[in-house]
């Protein structure tokens, strides 16, 4: 029955103009002909899925318009002798120069903007100053550390060079075009594996037609790449965020600590030698021993709970020159980040040091790389650092070492900006990826989930993408 339907509906001619569904060029990864149409598995800014359209030439490579059509499950093609597990049918799609596709975005260049091809070629020279960029929003993860974050596409870049990450209080969905507003960071390092080379932080985001309440943007640079800001104290957090607050008391929040149990992926791994760092037990930590582990380190880290994630955030990024006189020589110790669920100790810690001198940067990392090796012995995975390379625009270093109840990462990177960012990393393994959603939050952006394959041409759930 659903071949005889897709038959039918690949004999009605598709309109000559339609409006696409795209929230950025459909780019054909691999195509299929059979049953009088092409299956097309396409990258669709952080989307990928496989579509069926009318038959038509098409070459790996190509860039595609679509509309909008169901989603369908467990489609057989006798033709190719195979099931599709998400197949989006689609009777509106076509192939389009790199001109239609820009223009079918419909993200213009607005007064005082930037492009962002423009942005990821002069990421040196404008970095801290403020920017202006017209972009539409290809994915959203809301409520995550009390802001939400996009990534903006305009068409004219091309592959990263075409995505600007941006976090802001303003609420926008996934297509809506949008300017935002900012100092520009460069090579921002966030920890858990985020590293950003462009990125506008706490910026003023607005819908393309309001541009015009946008503040001109002051030619001035500033005085640095915006920071991320502290984080805010939780009961403050709870107050504007409807989140939770951390327990009131130490005590009492000593007792809802639950243990943790091992990870399944690291069975017949060994434990590590010991989970203390800096004189910090990571893993068995109440919020008890937390507090008064920053005693000890002269440091005042409020917790912060997360807004739809049920996880405690510590952000340190005040304070720490003389907080770790093991780690700091030459450099500047600037962020201290641990993280713990609701209920569970400390799971996270990680810290990250900058520099300007190469020659700096890399007698501490090699100490620090020592230090580790003597600790946990030779790394699982190493990429040598190459002191000849700190001198060009970019290089990076780094060792891993995995344990049945630790993680641990030691990186080095330089950006265009010259700055160098050490950065080592203790994780409990699988925590932070199976922590679940806060209580009364259905997850990131407090969104209904989307079923398997959905991609912003599926018909069934339009509104998802367009209100």
């Amino acid at each position: 029955m659903l071949l005889a339907w897709l038959f039918a509906c690949s004999s009605a001619p598709a309109p000559a103009a339609f409006t696409p569904a795209n929230v950025a060029p459909a780019v054909v990864g691999e195509v299929l002909h059979g049953d009088g149409r092409a299956y097309v598995h396409l990258t669709e800014a952080t989307f990928d899925f496989w579509a069926s359209i009318p038959d038509q030439e098409l070459a790996v490579g190509d860039a595609l318009l679509l509309g909008r059509g169901p989603l369908q499950h467990g489609v057989a093609s006798a033709a190719l002798g195979r099931t599709f597990a998400d197949l989006t049918v689609v009777e509106e799609a076509r192939k389009a120069s790199p001109e239609e596709l820009t223009a079918s975005l419909g993200v213009d260049e607005v007064a005082g903007g930037t492009r962002i091809a423009a942005i990821f070629a002069d990421r040196a020279g404008l970095a801290g100053h403020p920017v202006r960029v017209a972009g539409r929003v290809v994915k959203a993860n809301k409520g995550i550390f009390g802001k939400n974050w996009y990534h903006l596409h305009d068409g004219t870049g091309a592959a990263e060079a075409d995505d600007l990450a941006v976090t802001t209080q303003a609420d926008f969905a996934l297509g809506d075009v949008v300017v935002a507003q900012a100092p520009l960071v460069i090579d921002r390092d966030l920890g858990f594996g985020y590293f950003f080379p462009a990125i506008l932080e706490e910026a003023t985001v607005v819908a393309a037609a309001d541009v015009a309440k946008l503040p001109a943007i002051d030619a001035a640079p500033s005085a640095a790449p915006a920071a991320a800001p502290a984080a805010a104290p939780a009961a403050a957090a709870s107050a504007e965020s409807g989140a939770p607050a951390a327990a009131d008391t130490p005590a009492a929040a000593a007792a809802a600590v639950t243990p943790l149990t091992p990870h399944p992926d690291t069975v017949g791994l060994p434990a590590a030698p010991s989970l203390a760092l800096f004189g910090l037990p990571l893993g068995t930590a109440s919020p008890t021993d937390v507090d008064a582990w920053f005693a000890s380190r002269k440091l005042a880290c409020a917790p912060a709970p997360a807004l739809r994630r049920a996880t405690v955030r510590y952000e340190c990024t005040a304070g720490l020159a003389d907080a770790f006189p093991e780690r700091v020589t030459h450099g500047k110790l600037t962020t201290l980040l641990l993280s713990r669920t609701d209920t569970g100790p400390i799971h996270y810690l990680s810290l990250v040091r900058q520099y300007s001198v190469p020659t700096d940067a890399a007698e501490e990392y090699t100490a620090t790389l020592g230090e580790l090796t003597a600790r946990y012995a030779a790394p699982a995975k190493d990429r040598p650092l190459d002191p000849a390379k700190l001198a060009g625009v970019l290089a990076r270093a780094g060792a891993e070492w995995h344990f049945a109840d630790l993680d641990v990462s030691l990186s080095l990177f330089k950006g265009a900006s010259g700055t160098l960012s050490l950065t080592e990393v203790y994780a409990i393994p699988g925590i932070e990826e199976a922590v679940g959603a806060r209580a009364g939050s259905r997850g990131h952006g407090d969104a209904p989930e989307h079923p398997s394959g959905w991609n912003p041409h599926v018909i069934e759930s339009a509104d998802r993408a367009t209100r």
